[in-house]
């Protein structure tokens, strides 16, 4: 098979609008909890009282973090929803699952 026997049906050329929101609530939430860790932790002495609100914080977005991981896989299984790129070649069966 080559690249002119792919069929001329139109393919996305982006993520869908909702799987670029997942992903970048990933990335700020992930980001977030780092930031808030390294500062509740490792900076901050345990008697602050700014402490006890970044562990909160951290807890409650960790939370938020794993529910949005969740609506990510369920996203993703879900068909339809990114780009899905031709594979040709010797590559085609392999990357099907043979």
């Amino acid at each position: 098979m080559t690249p002119s026997d792919i069929p001329a049906s139109p393919m996305p050329v982006r993520y869908s609008r909702e799987t670029r929101w997942l992903h970048w609530i990933t990335a700020l939430l992930v980001l977030e909890q780092f930031v808030v860790g390294q500062v509740g932790w490792h900076l901050m002495d345990r008697s602050a009282p700014l402490r006890p609100w970044l562990v909160a914080t951290h807890t409650s977005l960790g939370v938020l973090l794993a529910a949005v991981f969740v609506t990510r896989i369920a996203w993703g299984l879900t068909a339809g929803r990114a780009i899905r790129f031709p594979v040709v070649g010797v590559q085609d069966p392999i990357a099907r699952g043979l």
